[in-house]
């Protein structure tokens, strides 16, 4: 007999990616949809200090496209652990918090280099 999995084995990465999902599209809904100058300015796009750090600070557009892809990746993140819940899946439930993990850690990266 298959035992179900725990929603409790699913719920911290489920959250969690839902969060990372949230705060990324929402500084693309931010920066690249409404695109209110007011809110742009405060980001310093194309400035020394911050394109010398991080690429992606290059500009608005940049930015808000690499805030894009991460929101809809860990959307898809997010996904996957509910259908790990639906299908009462352990191998979905691993690969889930593999590319979580995966995620997190290349996000450190590129923040951290």
């Amino acid at each position: 007999m298959n035992k179900k999995i725990s929603k409790w084995a699913v719920f911290p990465g489920l959250i969690l990616s839902l969060i990372i999902a949230l705060l990324f599209l929402s500084e693309w809904i931010n920066i690249g949809v409404i695109a209110n100058p007011e809110i742009i300015d405060k980001y310093y796009f194309g400035s020394d200090s911050m394109v010398g750090k991080y690429w992606y600070y290059e500009s608005a557009t940049i930015y808000a496209l690499t805030a894009l892809v991460q929101g809809i990746i860990s959307s898809g993140i997010t996904v996957l652990f509910v259908f790990s819940l639906n299908r009462n899946s352990k191998k979905l439930l691993v690969i889930s918090y593999s590319l979580l993990g995966i995620g997190v850690i290349a996000t450190l990266i590129r923040v951290a280099v």
